[in-house]
């Protein structure tokens, strides 16, 4: 019984990682927004080839979290679905031979 609480709560702590990312996922387009939008605020600035380049540093960040977040959602989402799919078959397939 206790594995079995053991086992929940690393699965509850993979599923909470994987939630955190796909939070940064959908940050990521916000993100992208606001700092485009003070590029363009930026249009008629003298300075407008540093903040050109320093946007483009921002939106390479923004892509690698973007990038990160989404693979780290989806393989903390598969693996606990599928640890939870091979219990299920496993406590099915006992259910079955004990009877």
């Amino acid at each position: 019984m206790i594995t079995d609480w053991c086992r929940d709560r690393y699965e509850y702590f993979v599923l909470l990682v994987g939630m955190v990312a796909s939070a940064g996922l959908g940050a990521t387009p916000l993100a992208f927004y606001y700092f485009f939008g003070k590029l363009v605020d930026y249009a008629n600035d003298p300075d407008l080839p540093d903040e050109i380049r320093k946007t483009s540093y921002y939106f390479f960040g923004i892509a690698v979290v973007g990038g990160i977040s989404a693979w780290l959602s989806n393989a903390t989402f598969l693996y606990v679905g599928e640890r939870v799919s091979a219990r299920i078959r496993l406590e099915l397939f006992e259910a079955i031979t004990m009877q």
